[in-house]
């Protein structure tokens, strides 16, 4: 498709901002299994372009494997706002924009309770509470540039 001003592609602003309009991009945590893949793959047949992050990355290649359109697999320790914060960025670089963001990494310690230790404890808690506002606070400049964005 050509831009209507200057009749050129890739060097025109005016077309990148057009194809921008019709691209929409989500990031889904904890997308190697269960209601994160399931979930990926939703938004892929609804033409969404998907990050999958997660702690494994065979998994998410797995996950990629099964979407209907474009994907990137970026494994990520959710708990360590320092990789949340590069997932945000690679997305950036790639697409230029990030619409939804789905928050559904989860860690429990499935053990009885006299077994739970503070470690097991905090470490829940990093994916749990954490995790979620690394990615908030990292989508949230994006979504007000943008003025979209959930």
């Amino acid at each position: 498709m050509e831009c209507v001003t200057c009749h050129t592609h890739l060097q025109c602003t005016k077309y990148r901002e057009y194809q921008n309009m019709s691209l929409k991009t989500a990031i889904v945590t904890g997308a190697g299994s269960g209601i994160g893949k399931a979930t990926a793959k939703l938004l892929a047949r609804n033409d969404y372009y998907v990050a999958l992050t997660g702690r494994t990355e065979s998994r998410l290649r797995s996950t990629a494997d099964e979407l209907a359109g474009d994907s990137l697999i970026i494994p990520t320790d959710i708990s360590r706002s320092d990789q949340v914060f590069s997932v945000v960025e690679k997305v950036m670089n790639t697409w230029g924009r990030v619409d939804v963001l789905i928050n559904n990494a989860a860690a429990v310690s499935l053990m009885p309770i006299e077994k739970i230790t503070p470690k097991h404890l905090e470490d829940m808690f990093a994916v749990n509470a954490l995790g979620p506002a690394y990615a908030i606070c990292a989508c949230w400049p994006h979504f007000l540039a943008q003025k979209s964005g959930c």
